[in-house]
Protein backbone atom coordinates (compact mmCIF):
# COMPACT_ATOMS: atom_id res chain seq x y z
CA UNK A 1 0.00 0.00 0.00
CA UNK A 2 3.05 2.34 0.53
CA UNK A 3 3.46 3.04 -3.36
CA UNK A 4 -0.29 3.84 -3.52
CA UNK A 5 -0.58 7.94 -3.19
CA UNK A 6 -2.59 9.71 -1.16
CA UNK A 7 -6.18 11.55 -2.76
CA UNK A 8 -6.45 14.87 -0.68
CA UNK A 9 -8.90 17.43 -1.37
CA UNK A 10 -10.31 19.67 0.91
CA UNK A 11 -12.60 17.13 2.43
CA UNK A 12 -9.48 15.14 3.67
CA UNK A 13 -7.47 12.27 2.20
CA UNK A 14 -10.44 9.81 -0.20
CA UNK A 15 -10.56 6.48 -0.72
CA UNK A 16 -8.66 4.85 -4.00
CA UNK A 17 -10.61 3.76 -6.90
CA UNK A 18 -11.32 0.19 -7.25
CA UNK A 19 -9.61 0.22 -11.00
CA UNK A 20 -6.92 1.86 -9.92
CA UNK A 21 -6.39 -0.46 -6.91
CA UNK A 22 -6.52 -3.31 -9.65
CA UNK A 23 -4.73 -1.64 -11.89
CA UNK A 24 -1.93 -1.32 -9.26
CA UNK A 25 -2.25 -4.85 -7.96
CA UNK A 26 -1.84 -6.66 -11.29
CA UNK A 27 1.39 -4.32 -11.90
CA UNK A 28 2.97 -5.62 -8.83
CA UNK A 29 2.08 -9.02 -9.62
CA UNK A 30 3.18 -9.26 -13.40
CA UNK A 31 6.97 -7.82 -11.84
CA UNK A 32 7.26 -10.25 -10.08
CA UNK A 33 5.71 -13.25 -12.04
CA UNK A 34 6.58 -12.80 -16.16
CA UNK A 35 3.79 -13.63 -17.94
CA UNK A 36 1.05 -13.45 -15.78
CA UNK A 37 -2.33 -12.03 -17.21
CA UNK A 38 -5.75 -11.36 -15.11
CA UNK A 39 -7.29 -10.80 -18.54
CA UNK A 40 -9.08 -14.35 -18.80
CA UNK A 41 -12.23 -15.42 -18.56
CA UNK A 42 -13.88 -15.89 -15.41
CA UNK A 43 -12.02 -18.14 -13.09
CA UNK A 44 -9.22 -18.69 -10.42
CA UNK A 45 -7.41 -16.07 -11.35
CA UNK A 46 -9.78 -13.26 -11.94
CA UNK A 47 -11.32 -14.04 -8.71
CA UNK A 48 -8.23 -13.89 -6.36
CA UNK A 49 -7.35 -10.75 -8.41
CA UNK A 50 -10.98 -9.37 -7.77
CA UNK A 51 -10.73 -10.95 -4.16
CA UNK A 52 -7.60 -9.33 -3.32
CA UNK A 53 -9.16 -5.71 -4.67
CA UNK A 54 -11.43 -6.16 -2.16
CA UNK A 55 -8.96 -6.55 0.74
CA UNK A 56 -7.17 -3.24 -0.67
CA UNK A 57 -9.92 -1.76 -0.61
CA UNK A 58 -10.86 -2.18 2.72
CA UNK A 59 -6.89 -1.34 3.98
CA UNK A 60 -7.13 1.28 1.72
CA UNK A 61 -10.37 2.74 3.84
CA UNK A 62 -8.48 1.78 7.26
CA UNK A 63 -5.53 4.28 5.68
CA UNK A 64 -7.96 7.24 5.10
CA UNK A 65 -9.98 7.08 8.46
CA UNK A 66 -6.73 6.90 9.97
CA UNK A 67 -5.25 10.00 8.06
CA UNK A 68 -8.86 11.83 8.38
CA UNK A 69 -8.75 11.07 12.27
CA UNK A 70 -5.71 12.51 12.84
CA UNK A 71 -7.19 15.24 14.60
CA UNK A 72 -8.45 16.38 18.26
CA UNK A 73 -11.81 16.46 17.23
CA UNK A 74 -11.71 13.15 14.81
CA UNK A 75 -9.01 10.82 16.95
CA UNK A 76 -10.38 8.37 18.51
CA UNK A 77 -9.66 8.00 22.37
CA UNK A 78 -6.13 6.32 21.76
CA UNK A 79 -4.78 8.33 19.16
CA UNK A 80 -6.48 11.45 20.96
CA UNK A 81 -4.10 10.57 24.28
CA UNK A 82 -0.87 10.68 21.98
CA UNK A 83 -1.87 14.04 20.60
CA UNK A 84 -2.44 15.54 23.97
CA UNK A 85 0.83 13.92 25.14
CA UNK A 86 2.43 15.73 22.00
CA UNK A 87 1.06 18.73 22.53
CA UNK A 88 2.04 18.98 26.09
CA UNK A 89 -1.80 18.63 27.60
CA UNK A 90 -2.14 14.96 28.71
CA UNK A 91 -5.56 13.05 29.50
CA UNK A 92 -6.57 14.69 33.12
CA UNK A 93 -5.81 18.36 32.55
CA UNK A 94 -8.27 19.99 33.87
CA UNK A 95 -10.55 16.95 35.15
CA UNK A 96 -7.91 15.53 37.32
CA UNK A 97 -7.35 16.86 40.90
CA UNK A 98 -4.21 19.69 40.65
CA UNK A 99 -2.26 22.08 42.97
CA UNK A 100 -0.92 25.29 42.31
CA UNK A 101 2.46 24.72 43.85
CA UNK A 102 5.53 27.35 45.00
CA UNK A 103 9.16 26.24 44.40
CA UNK A 104 11.76 27.41 46.37
CA UNK A 105 15.74 27.28 45.01
CA UNK A 106 18.30 28.56 43.86
CA UNK A 107 17.64 31.21 40.69
CA UNK A 108 18.60 29.78 37.78
CA UNK A 109 17.54 26.53 38.03
CA UNK A 110 15.19 24.78 35.41
CA UNK A 111 11.76 22.49 37.41
CA UNK A 112 11.02 21.25 33.91
CA UNK A 113 7.49 19.71 32.71
CA UNK A 114 6.50 16.28 34.46
CA UNK A 115 8.79 17.12 38.00
CA UNK A 116 7.18 15.05 40.03
CA UNK A 117 6.15 15.79 44.04
CA UNK A 118 3.67 14.40 46.58
CA UNK A 119 1.60 15.05 49.59
CA UNK A 120 2.74 11.44 50.51
CA UNK A 121 -0.09 9.62 49.10
CA UNK A 122 -1.00 11.20 45.99
CA UNK A 123 1.63 12.38 43.54
CA UNK A 124 1.48 15.72 41.43
CA UNK A 125 3.49 16.75 38.03
CA UNK A 126 4.10 19.86 36.81
CA UNK A 127 2.53 20.97 33.96
CA UNK A 128 4.54 23.82 32.59
CA UNK A 129 8.32 23.89 33.36
CA UNK A 130 9.55 27.07 34.91
CA UNK A 131 12.49 29.03 35.85
CA UNK A 132 13.20 29.69 39.57
CA UNK A 133 13.25 33.55 39.17
CA UNK A 134 16.00 36.08 40.88
CA UNK A 135 13.91 35.98 44.39
CA UNK A 136 14.39 31.70 44.57
CA UNK A 137 10.92 31.21 44.72
CA UNK A 138 8.90 30.58 41.75
CA UNK A 139 4.96 31.99 41.30
CA UNK A 140 2.14 29.25 41.99
CA UNK A 141 2.87 26.48 39.60
CA UNK A 142 0.18 24.58 38.44
CA UNK A 143 0.67 20.57 38.69
CA UNK A 144 -1.48 17.84 37.95
CA UNK A 145 -2.53 14.56 39.34
CA UNK A 146 -0.90 11.84 38.14
CA UNK A 147 -3.88 8.95 39.01
CA UNK A 148 -7.83 10.09 38.03
CA UNK A 149 -9.80 10.66 41.04
CA UNK A 150 -10.76 13.37 43.39
CA UNK A 151 -9.50 14.17 46.86
CA UNK A 152 -8.74 17.18 49.00
CA UNK A 153 -5.19 18.64 49.13
CA UNK A 154 -4.97 20.99 51.90
CA UNK A 155 -3.05 24.06 52.25
CA UNK A 156 0.69 23.16 52.76
CA UNK A 157 0.26 19.33 52.35
CA UNK A 158 2.07 19.19 48.73
CA UNK A 159 5.33 19.28 49.93
CA UNK A 160 8.05 16.23 49.01
CA UNK A 161 10.06 16.13 45.90
CA UNK A 162 9.94 12.72 44.49
CA UNK A 163 11.95 13.54 40.96
CA UNK A 164 15.80 13.57 41.75
CA UNK A 165 17.37 16.87 41.96
CA UNK A 166 21.47 17.36 42.51
CA UNK A 167 22.41 18.08 46.08
CA UNK A 168 23.97 21.35 44.70
CA UNK A 169 20.46 22.16 43.69
CA UNK A 170 18.47 21.72 46.41
CA UNK A 171 14.36 22.28 46.09
CA UNK A 172 11.99 22.52 48.12
CA UNK A 173 7.76 23.18 47.72
CA UNK A 174 5.06 23.90 49.29
CA UNK A 175 0.82 24.85 47.92
CA UNK A 176 0.04 27.66 49.75
CA UNK A 177 -3.54 27.26 49.03
CA UNK A 178 -5.56 24.15 48.60
CA UNK A 179 -5.91 22.15 45.96
CA UNK A 180 -8.81 21.65 43.38
CA UNK A 181 -10.40 17.77 43.63
CA UNK A 182 -11.10 16.60 39.96
CA UNK A 183 -13.74 15.58 38.08
CA UNK A 184 -15.23 13.38 35.34
CA UNK A 185 -15.36 13.97 31.65
CA UNK A 186 -16.55 10.70 30.68
CA UNK A 187 -17.21 12.28 27.08
CA UNK A 188 -13.98 13.50 26.55
CA UNK A 189 -15.44 16.59 24.53
CA UNK A 190 -13.75 18.88 27.06
CA UNK A 191 -10.22 17.34 26.53
CA UNK A 192 -10.55 17.31 22.52
CA UNK A 193 -11.06 21.39 22.26
CA UNK A 194 -7.66 22.08 24.54
CA UNK A 195 -5.76 19.26 22.77
CA UNK A 196 -7.17 21.63 19.72
CA UNK A 197 -6.05 24.90 21.21
CA UNK A 198 -2.44 23.55 22.59
CA UNK A 199 -1.62 22.12 18.71
CA UNK A 200 -2.09 25.91 18.04
CA UNK A 201 0.92 26.93 19.71
CA UNK A 202 3.46 27.72 17.49
CA UNK A 203 6.08 25.22 16.29
CA UNK A 204 9.73 25.08 18.35
CA UNK A 205 12.35 27.19 15.96
CA UNK A 206 9.93 30.10 14.79
CA UNK A 207 9.48 33.58 15.64
CA UNK A 208 6.11 32.58 16.78
CA UNK A 209 7.17 30.09 19.45
CA UNK A 210 9.61 32.57 20.62
CA UNK A 211 7.09 35.12 21.37
CA UNK A 212 4.61 32.50 23.31
CA UNK A 213 6.82 31.71 25.52
CA UNK A 214 7.83 35.03 26.24
CA UNK A 215 4.51 36.39 26.80
CA UNK A 216 3.68 33.71 29.03
CA UNK A 217 6.60 35.14 31.53
CA UNK A 218 4.55 37.68 33.93
CA UNK A 219 5.78 41.24 33.30
CA UNK A 220 6.87 40.61 29.74
CA UNK A 221 5.32 43.38 27.82
CA UNK A 222 4.04 42.06 24.21
CA UNK A 223 5.02 45.47 22.35
CA UNK A 224 8.27 44.90 24.03
CA UNK A 225 9.47 41.69 22.05
CA UNK A 226 11.42 41.55 19.09
CA UNK A 227 13.55 38.74 17.27
CA UNK A 228 15.78 40.60 14.58
CA UNK A 229 18.90 39.72 12.65
CA UNK A 230 21.92 41.73 13.53
CA UNK A 231 23.96 40.40 11.23
CA UNK A 232 24.92 37.10 9.32
CA UNK A 233 24.63 34.70 11.16
CA UNK A 234 23.83 35.98 14.20
CA UNK A 235 20.18 37.08 16.11
CA UNK A 236 18.98 39.81 18.97
CA UNK A 237 16.27 38.93 20.92
CA UNK A 238 15.14 42.04 22.75
CA UNK A 239 12.81 41.33 25.85
CA UNK A 240 11.25 44.07 28.17
CA UNK A 241 9.77 43.18 31.38
CA UNK A 242 9.73 39.70 32.95
CA UNK A 243 12.12 37.86 35.84
CA UNK A 244 15.49 37.56 34.09
CA UNK A 245 15.91 33.80 35.08
CA UNK A 246 12.65 33.34 33.31
CA UNK A 247 13.19 35.25 30.69
CA UNK A 248 16.43 33.59 29.74
CA UNK A 249 14.65 30.01 29.91
CA UNK A 250 11.60 31.08 27.65
CA UNK A 251 14.63 32.05 25.00
CA UNK A 252 16.38 28.30 25.98
CA UNK A 253 13.21 26.51 24.89
CA UNK A 254 12.26 28.48 22.22
CA UNK A 255 15.40 28.38 20.51
CA UNK A 256 17.01 25.39 18.86
CA UNK A 257 20.57 26.93 18.68
CA UNK A 258 21.27 29.08 21.55
CA UNK A 259 24.98 29.72 20.12
CA UNK A 260 23.26 32.06 17.10
CA UNK A 261 22.26 34.44 19.94
CA UNK A 262 23.69 37.93 20.10
CA UNK A 263 23.39 41.21 22.31
CA UNK A 264 26.70 42.81 21.43
CA UNK A 265 25.19 45.50 18.96
CA UNK A 266 24.43 48.98 19.21
CA UNK A 267 21.87 51.98 19.05
CA UNK A 268 21.93 54.39 16.09
CA UNK A 269 21.75 57.55 17.85
CA UNK A 270 24.73 56.25 20.24
CA UNK A 271 22.71 55.28 23.24
CA UNK A 272 23.99 52.30 25.55
CA UNK A 273 22.55 49.33 25.09
CA UNK A 274 21.16 47.19 27.89
CA UNK A 275 22.49 43.55 27.38
CA UNK A 276 22.12 40.84 29.33
CA UNK A 277 23.29 37.58 30.03
CA UNK A 278 21.65 35.27 32.43
CA UNK A 279 23.35 31.56 33.01
CA UNK A 280 20.51 28.90 33.77
CA UNK A 281 20.91 25.57 34.61
CA UNK A 282 19.24 22.66 32.98
CA UNK A 283 20.58 19.55 34.75
CA UNK A 284 23.50 18.55 34.25
CA UNK A 285 23.98 21.55 31.94
CA UNK A 286 24.63 24.85 32.45
CA UNK A 287 24.33 27.89 29.41
CA UNK A 288 24.19 31.80 29.20
CA UNK A 289 22.06 33.32 27.28
CA UNK A 290 22.27 36.50 25.88
CA UNK A 291 19.17 39.18 24.71
CA UNK A 292 18.79 42.34 24.91
CA UNK A 293 16.08 44.59 26.98
CA UNK A 294 15.14 47.55 24.97
CA UNK A 295 15.73 50.87 27.03
CA UNK A 296 12.71 54.00 27.67
CA UNK A 297 12.78 56.91 25.28
CA UNK A 298 10.91 59.59 26.43
CA UNK A 299 8.52 61.09 24.14
CA UNK A 300 7.06 64.37 23.41
CA UNK A 301 4.31 64.98 21.33
CA UNK A 302 3.65 68.84 20.01
CA UNK A 303 0.20 69.22 18.26
CA UNK A 304 -0.66 72.69 16.90
CA UNK A 305 -3.94 73.00 14.92
CA UNK A 306 -5.95 75.28 13.32
CA UNK A 307 -9.89 75.65 12.08
CA UNK A 308 -11.65 77.72 9.48
CA UNK A 309 -14.90 77.67 11.97
CA UNK A 310 -16.08 81.21 12.95
CA UNK A 311 -17.52 79.73 15.87
CA UNK A 312 -15.85 79.27 19.62
CA UNK A 313 -13.69 75.96 19.67
CA UNK A 314 -12.63 75.78 23.27
CA UNK A 315 -8.84 74.76 23.17
CA UNK A 316 -8.83 72.86 26.90
CA UNK A 317 -11.45 70.87 25.41
CA UNK A 318 -9.31 70.04 22.30
CA UNK A 319 -6.59 69.01 24.33
CA UNK A 320 -8.47 67.09 27.11
CA UNK A 321 -10.05 65.13 24.10
CA UNK A 322 -6.72 63.73 22.43
CA UNK A 323 -4.24 63.51 24.67
CA UNK A 324 -4.79 60.13 26.16
CA UNK A 325 -5.83 58.57 23.24
CA UNK A 326 -2.36 59.78 21.16
CA UNK A 327 -0.35 58.85 24.36
CA UNK A 328 -2.00 55.34 24.08
CA UNK A 329 -1.11 55.02 20.60
CA UNK A 330 2.90 56.15 21.43
CA UNK A 331 3.08 53.89 24.31
CA UNK A 332 2.39 50.61 21.98
CA UNK A 333 4.64 51.17 19.52
CA UNK A 334 6.36 48.09 19.13
CA UNK A 335 9.99 48.44 20.46
CA UNK A 336 12.45 49.32 17.45
CA UNK A 337 9.61 50.91 15.32
CA UNK A 338 8.82 54.22 14.38
CA UNK A 339 6.36 56.65 15.46
CA UNK A 340 4.41 57.78 12.70
CA UNK A 341 2.71 61.23 12.24
CA UNK A 342 -0.24 60.31 10.23
CA UNK A 343 -1.28 58.35 12.43
CA UNK A 344 -0.93 60.59 15.10
CA UNK A 345 -3.10 63.18 12.89
CA UNK A 346 -5.61 60.62 12.28
CA UNK A 347 -6.53 59.80 16.49
CA UNK A 348 -6.54 63.53 16.44
CA UNK A 349 -9.33 64.52 14.14
CA UNK A 350 -11.22 61.61 15.56
CA UNK A 351 -11.06 62.51 18.84
CA UNK A 352 -12.48 66.19 18.21
CA UNK A 353 -14.92 65.18 15.85
CA UNK A 354 -17.56 66.42 18.57
CA UNK A 355 -16.20 69.52 19.16
CA UNK A 356 -15.33 70.66 15.75
CA UNK A 357 -16.20 69.27 11.91
CA UNK A 358 -13.30 67.81 10.38
CA UNK A 359 -13.88 69.55 7.42
CA UNK A 360 -13.71 72.49 9.17
CA UNK A 361 -9.74 71.55 10.72
CA UNK A 362 -7.07 73.69 8.71
CA UNK A 363 -4.16 73.17 10.46
CA UNK A 364 -2.66 70.07 12.40
CA UNK A 365 0.85 69.77 12.65
CA UNK A 366 2.58 67.36 14.65
CA UNK A 367 6.35 67.20 15.55
CA UNK A 368 7.67 64.81 17.62
CA UNK A 369 10.50 64.90 20.79
CA UNK A 370 12.91 62.22 21.42
CA UNK A 371 14.63 62.31 25.11
CA UNK A 372 14.47 66.50 24.26
CA UNK A 373 14.98 66.49 20.87
CA UNK A 374 12.82 67.49 18.53
CA UNK A 375 13.28 64.82 15.43
CA UNK A 376 12.08 65.27 12.08
CA UNK A 377 10.56 62.31 9.81
CA UNK A 378 12.46 60.46 7.33
CA UNK A 379 12.62 62.14 4.20
CA UNK A 380 9.46 62.13 2.19
CA UNK A 381 7.99 60.13 5.26
CA UNK A 382 5.82 60.54 8.14
CA UNK A 383 8.34 57.94 10.26
CA UNK A 384 9.86 59.24 13.12
CA UNK A 385 12.29 56.84 14.26
CA UNK A 386 14.36 56.33 17.50
CA UNK A 387 16.84 53.71 18.84
CA UNK A 388 16.76 50.00 17.49
CA UNK A 389 16.49 48.57 20.74
CA UNK A 390 14.38 51.41 22.48
CA UNK A 391 11.06 51.90 22.92
CA UNK A 392 8.87 55.23 23.39
CA UNK A 393 7.37 55.94 26.53
CA UNK A 394 4.66 58.84 27.27
CA UNK A 395 1.63 60.69 29.11
CA UNK A 396 -1.02 62.52 29.07
CA UNK A 397 0.19 65.46 30.58
CA UNK A 398 3.36 65.21 27.25
CA UNK A 399 1.12 65.29 24.57
CA UNK A 400 1.14 69.42 24.31
CA UNK A 401 -2.30 70.62 22.06
CA UNK A 402 -2.66 74.42 21.20
CA UNK A 403 -4.11 76.04 19.11
CA UNK A 404 -2.40 77.95 15.88
CA UNK A 405 -0.83 81.11 17.14
CA UNK A 406 -1.76 80.26 20.83
CA UNK A 407 0.70 80.52 23.67
CA UNK A 408 -0.84 78.06 25.93
CA UNK A 409 -1.08 74.45 25.51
Amino acid sequence: MSDIPIIMTQAGAQPTPPKTLLANLISSVSQKVPDYTANLPAGLITDLASTSVGALALIDQMRVDLINSCSPYGANIPLLTELGNIYGVPVGTGTNTSVDVTFTGLPGFAIPKGFVISDGNNQYAVVNDVMIPESGQTDPVYCLAISEGSWAVPAGSVNQIITSVPASQPVTCTNQTAGLPGTLDPTYSTYRSRVMQAGMRGVQGTPDCLRDELQDVTGVQANLISYRQASLGEWVVTVGGGDPFQVAYAIYKAIPDISVLTNAVTNPSGAAVDARSVEITVYPDTYQIPYVVPTSQNVLILITWGTASTGFVDPDGMAKASQQSIADYVNSIAVGQPINTYIIQEIFLTAVADLVPQSLLSLIDVQVGINGTIVTPDTDSSLVYGDTYGYFSTSASQIQVQQNGSTTG
